[in-house]
């Protein structure tokens, strides 16, 4: 069974993606309908916000003949160069920003402790599922492939709610669609 069955098979028989079976009535999509997960099965809590996007470059073709006056004549996309997931979540005490999403650390990283403490500490990608689940019972799943992060911080400010906000980017090769 491949990878996307396998997902494809779980999503589809036990994820209820954490929240009743009736989302709320309405056509509007609302983050109470979607659930983010690692590729373990661990759901990634108290996420702020969750921004994914994708890039390429589009390059303009010019007329290039004697006669010409250089016009652009028509317009080129080229290769799919960026996909990032900008997300932010409170920081926990006990559930860091890495550990949260699965991050497959160095054995041995500061102390034995297996907290993502510098980015040179991840030495595998991870994969993300998204999960949609709309009031009709119907349901899309993402799986975003080989994630990596690529910026990490916090946040510490004593002149707002002063919560301790974890932000970083990630870096992913492909976005499927699962379901």
């Amino acid at each position: 069974m491949s990878f996307l069955d396998e997902a494809r098979d779980r999503l589809r028989s036990q994820d209820t993606g954490g929240y009743p079976v009736n989302p709320p009535l309405t056509l509007t999509a609302s983050s109470h309908s979607i659930t983010i997960k690692t590729d373990k099965g661990i759901k990634i809590g108290r996420i702020q916000s969750w921004s994914p996007s994708m890039s390429r470059t589009i390059d303009t073709v010019f007329e290039v003949q004697a006669n010409a006056t250089g016009e652009p004549i028509e317009r080129v996309p080229q290769v799919q160069g960026t996909n990032s997931i900008s997300v932010d979540r409170f920081e926990l005490y006990t559930f860091h920003m890495g550990e949260a999403f699965g991050v497959p650390v160095l054995n041995g990283s500061y102390s034995g402790n297996p907290e993502l403490v510098s980015l040179i500490y991840q030495v595998k990608p991870f994969h993300i599922r998204e999960i949609w689940r709309d009031p009709t019972g119907g349901m899309r799943a993402y799986i975003y492939t080989n994630c990596w992060f690529s910026s990490m911080g916090i946040t510490i400010a004593a002149t707002d709610d002063r919560v301790i906000k974890s932000r970083g980017t990630l870096e992913f090769t492909r976005r499927l669609r699962v379901i």
